[in-house]
């Protein structure tokens, strides 16, 4: 079903509920409505009460917090500005995140973060947690919590903590700046946790040793060959040419010996019995076919078989030249074509043979893709310019090399490595790409053996927890009203004009930063179109 119509189907489903309900004014204690926005609240909020009793540590973690909101605060602010001025010189065209839509984070019209159930969940629960710490530190600061509840639309939007208008006007300092920093800070704890998580998580997974092609080099053979990214290389075969080989021709009478003594290997009736099907031949058979092996078989040539490979040469006999100045029963040598059939388990195999070969040589690759296995020609070229030093031949494909993604995101618990996590959905260059599989759905999470079913839906929720969370936290740092950034902001002016006489003056400056704060914002929205008109 389109998802224009299911969004249709749910804004008229929405609207009927809330319609009827407005209109029969049902379950008013419970239920109000702000425009379009329905409200559901309940006032039996002695959860909250509870956590109460462990009030030093709450104040203590409230006071950590703070610290880490002021300091993202300052950081946000100044990358603020330093994106204004990138804006300005580089003149970014109006797409990708420059585009408005991607500027908010909501699931399915952000581009870059998908309306799936990881996501969504995500977002409800990262709204939850910012509100219950507004909660919490409003008892632990004997706040009064009037209601709490969620905000429905369409689709549940948030959750929301109502504390006593009042009570809160008189608190000031830091127990009202804790109760403002909450929010945040369980945001970035949460956020934080949910990464550490994600990390041990992914040290269950198994990456499969197999050959796995992850892109191929435009112009280059694998892709003139036609060879579909995501596949298993299962197989190769490679081919020498004008290959002279001597023999040693027997009586027509006695066949059964003749033999290839270079390479060891006999050309006898019951070989030529199994390669045709023949299972009890006749005598008149028999004879026939010792007359065929004499006048034919001394022109074909098995492949030379390495004593390490093991190759399947039943249905790989090759015609070549027979020399016309030799009589077949006294001919000694012919020119032919050899072929190795190889098995390859891993890049190190095919490195292997690879290693024998020169630019201007053919070989076979046998792939698979989505169960289906198919041979592929290809001639192979020199290496790109940029790859010095190399002889061999050349394919042209990029391999997936799931221990090395494995090796990057346990080395992404650091504090430079945080911010990868932060950049995985804008990833767009190959260097980056792999990290995709930790939030969305991709042909690279079959290149791994998993503990348990559902195992990518856990990794997913886990990284849209975290990335939501430490982004909700981030902005709601910024200090301008509405935001939980501003009102701390807010309270540490009054406070310090307080004391200083200057109080009359701390709400132009509270204003004035927030209005800039709006300012810079909306810039980075406007200016990639304004500047292109």
């Amino acid at each position: 079903m389109d998802w224009l119509l299911i969004l249709v189907l749910l804004v008229a489903a929405y609207t009927a509920i809330a319609f009827v309900i407005h209109r029969n004014k049902l379950w008013e204690e419970h239920i109000v409505f702000y425009g379009p926005i329905m409200a559901i609240k309940t006032n039996r909020i002695g959860f909250f009460d509870k956590f109460a009793a462990y009030r030093t540590f709450f104040r203590l973690y409230g006071t950590a917090g703070v610290i880490a909101v002021i300091i993202i605060s300052v950081f946000i602010t100044v990358m603020l500005f330093i994106s204004v001025r990138y804006t300005l010189l580089v003149q970014p065209e109006p797409t990708g995140i420059y585009k408005p839509q991607n500027i908010l984070l909501l699931p399915g019209i952000n581009e870059y973060v998908p309306s799936t159930l990881a996501v969504w969940l995500a977002f409800i629960i990262t709204i939850g947690i910012h509100e219950f710490g507004h909660a919490i530190l409003c008892r632990v600061e004997n706040i009064k919590v009037k209601t709490m509840g969620a905000l429905i639309a369409v689709i549940p939007i948030g959750f929301f903590v109502e504390p006593d208008e009042e009570e809160l006007d008189k608190t000031k300092g830091m127990a009202k700046v804790r109760m403002f920093g909450a929010g945040i800070t369980n945001n970035l704890v949460v956020g934080f946790s949910c990464f550490v998580l994600l990390v041990l998580c992914m040290g269950l997974v198994i990456p499969i040793g197999q050959p796995i092609i992850h892109g191929v080099y435009k112009d280059y053979p694998a892709a003139n060959a036609g060879i579909p990214p995501g596949s298993f290389i299962k197989g190769i075969s490679t081919y020498t040419t004008n290959q002279t080989v001597r023999i040693t021709t027997t009586p027509p009478g006695d066949l059964n010996d003749t033999q290839i003594p270079d390479y060891g290997l006999n050309i006898t009736r019951e070989s030529e019995r199994y390669y045709l099907g023949i299972s009890n031949p006749s005598q008149t058979y028999n004879q026939t076919i010792d007359l065929y092996l004499h006048q034919k078989y001394f022109k074909k040539l098995y492949g030379i078989i390495p004593a390490n490979v093991s190759i399947n040469t039943s249905s790989q006999l090759h015609e070549a030249p027979y020399p016309p100045e030799s009589g077949i029963p006294g001919a000694d040598t012919f020119t032919g074509v050899r072929i190795k059939n190889l098995t390859v388990s891993t890049r190190q195999d095919i490195s292997a043979i690879l290693n024998t070969t020169k630019p201007g040589d053919s070989i076979t690759l046998i792939i698979e893709k989505d169960g289906i296995t198919k041979p592929y020609n290809l001639t192979l070229t020199q290496w790109p310019d940029g790859m010095s030093g190399m002889t061999s031949g050349f394919m042209g494909v990029e391999y997936y090399d799931g221990t090395a993604v494995m090796s990057v995101i346990q080395g992404m618990l650091s504090p430079i490595g945080f911010f990868q996590f932060l950049i995985v959905p804008f990833a767009n260059d190959s260097g980056a790409q792999f990290l995709r599989i930790l939030a969305f759905e991709t042909p690279d999470t079959t290149y791994y053996q998993v503990p348990f079913e559902g195992y990518w839906g856990v990794v997913h929720l886990l990284f849209w927890c975290g990335w939501i969370n430490l982004n909700v936290g981030i902005f709601n740092a910024i200090p301008m009203i509405p935001l939980d950034g501003g009102y701390i902001f807010k309270e540490g002016v009054e406070r310090m004009f307080d004391r200083r006489g200057l109080m009359k003056y701390s709400g132009y400056v509270t204003s004035a930063v927030s209005y800039l704060m709006l300012v810079v914002l909306v810039s980075l929205i406007a200016l990639p179109y304004l500047l292109h008109l």
